[in-house]
C-alpha cells in the first residue's frame, strides 16, 4: 500500500472519500467529508490538513484516514478531523474490512517515518474494533509509549419495524410516560412534527440554540452553543445534509397567538446509512409541557423508523435519561501513541493526570464524577472568551 498525504481540500483525489466511507462498516456521519471539512473550516482552521489516502499497487483507492496535524501539549500529533468541540463519534480509518490489515500496516509504517509527527492521537475509536486492536499491539511490539484514555459509553437502540413495537419494548413506566406526555401535549393544542428541508432545519437549529441557552442560563451557565463557531459549523453541515434529507429536526410547537407557531422543544438528528444520530436537544424550562424532551425524543425515534433506520444512536455520554430508551451500548476510547520525545513526555504527564482523575472518581463514585465533569465542562465553555 502507498500512502499519500493530502493537504488541500481542492485535491481531486478526495473524490474517493464517499465510496471508502460507504465500504467501511464502522463509518458514521462524523466521518463524512461534509462533517470533516466544516469542522476544519469553522472549528480548527489552524490545524494542518493531513488526510492520508492509501492506494494499492495498481492505483486503487483502498483506505482514507480523515486526519490533521495539531500541536497539543508541545507535541505534534496526527489526529482525526471532526472531533473536538462538536463531539464527533465513531471515528476510524475508512476502508473495507478486507483491506484493513494492509491499510493499517501501511499507515503505521508511514507515521513512524514522517519527520514532522511525534505521535498518533486518535479519539473515539471503538475499543473492540480492529483499528484499536492493531494500533495497540503495534505500539506494544515496537516498544512505543502509549496510553488509552477518555473512555466513553455510547448508548444506541436497535429499531424495530414500527414505532409501536419500539414503545412496547420500553419499561412499563417509560412506556406509560411517553404515551401520556405526548397525548397531553397534543390534547393541549401543541403541534409535533419533523422538518428536513434546509430552510426549516436552519430555523429549527436557531430555535434549538435559543432554547438550549435559556435552559442553561437558568443555572448560570452558557451551555454547549456559546461558541459561535460551533453554531456556524452546524448550520453549514445541516445545509449540506438537508439536500439529502439527512439533517432532521423534531419540533414541539405551540400557538404563538399571532397565527403562527413557536418552538418550545427542538431535537436535532442526522440520518446516515440507516442510523439516526441524536445530536442535541433543547426545551423551554418554563414551557407549558412537562417532559418536553421526552416528547421530541419520541418523535425523533418515530421519524427514524418511518425513514427506514435500523439504529438510533444517542452518542457519547452515559446520562441517565438515555438508559430509559435503551440498554445497549458500545465503548469508545482515545488511543495515543508516542515515538518522539515531545509525545513521550506528554504521555507521561497524561498518565499522572489520569491517575489523579481515577482517584477522584473512585472517591466520588460514577454518578457524582459525571456530574462534576459536566459542571466543569459547562463552566469552562462559559468562561471561554468568544472570538
Amino acid at each position: 500500500m502507498n500512502v499519500t498525504r493530502i493537504t488541500d481540500w481542492r485535491d481531486p483525489r478526495l473524490a474517493a472519500w464517499p465510496a471508502l466511507a460507504a465500504a467501511c462498516p464502522p463509518a458514521s456521519v462524523f466521518t463524512t467529508r461534509t462533517w470533516a471539512e466544516a469542522w476544519h473550516r469553522h472549528i480548527a482552521p489552524e490545524a494542518e490538513l493531513a488526510v492520508l489516502l492509501l492506494t494499492s499497487a495498481d492505483g486503487r483507492a483502498a483506505g482514507l484516514l480523515p486526519g490533521c496535524v495539531r500541536r497539543i501539549h508541545g507535541a505534534r500529533w496526527l489526529t482525526f478531523l471532526g472531533r473536538e468541540v462538536v463531539s464527533g463519534d465513531h471515528l476510524d480509518l475508512l476502508c473495507a474490512d478486507a483491506d484493513r490489515p494492509a491499510c493499517l500496516a501501511a499507515l503505521a509504517n508511514y507515521v513512524l517515518r514522517a519527520g514532522d509527527l511525534d505521535g498518533l492521537r486518535l479519539g473515539e475509536l471503538h475499543r473492540s474494533g480492529p483499528t484499536h486492536a492493531f494500533l495497540r499491539e503495534w505500539a506494544q511490539t515496537r516498544g512505543l509509549d502509549w496510553a488509552e484514555r477518555e473512555p466513553q459509553i455510547v448508548p444506541f437502540a436497535r429499531l424495530p419495524r414500527t414505532y409501536e413495537d419500539f414503545v412496547a419494548g420500553l419499561s412499563s413506566n417509560m412506556r406509560y410516560h411517553v404515551r401520556r406526555r405526548t397525548r397531553q401535549a397534543l390534547a393541549s393544542g401543541a403541534r409535533l412534527r419533523t422538518v428536513s428541508q434546509a430552510a426549516e432545519v436552519d430555523a429549527a437549529l436557531c430555535d434549538l440554540v435559543r432554547l438550549h441557552a435559556r435552559r442553561w442560563s437558568r443555572d448560570g451557565l452558557g451551555g454547549n452553543f456559546r461558541n459561535p463557531r460551533k453554531v456556524m459549523m452546524l448550520r453549514a453541515v445541516c445545509a449540506e445534509l438537508a439536500t439529502a434529507a439527512a439533517a432532521r429536526a423534531a419540533l414541539l410547537e405551540t400557538d404563538d397567538g399571532w397565527g403562527g407557531w413557536r418552538a418550545t422543544a427542538v431535537l436535532l438528528a442526522f440520518h446516515w446509512r440507516q442510523t439516526a444520530y441524536f445530536y442535541q436537544m433543547g426545551w423551554d424550562p418554563e414551557g407549558p409541557f412537562p417532559s418536553a424532551g421526552v416528547v421530541v425524543m419520541a418523535e425523533s425515534i418515530a421519524d427514524a423508523i418511518r425513514c427506514g433506520c435500523t439504529h438510533y444512536d444517542f452518542l457519547r455520554g452515559a446520562e441517565e435519561y438515555k438508559w430509559k430508551w435503551t440498554s445497549q451500548f458500545v465503548e469508545q476510547t482515545t488511543l495515543a501513541i508516542g515515538w518522539r520525545l515531545p509525545a513521550r513526555t506528554a504521555l507521561l504527564a497524561t498518565r499522572w493526570n489520569d491517575r489523579l482523575k481515577a482517584a477522584v472518581r473512585s472517591a466520588l463514585g460514577p454518578r457524582s464524577w459525571n456530574a462534576l465533569r459536566r459542571l466543569v465542562t459547562a463552566r469552562a465553555a462559559s468562561d471561554r472568551p468568544t472570538p
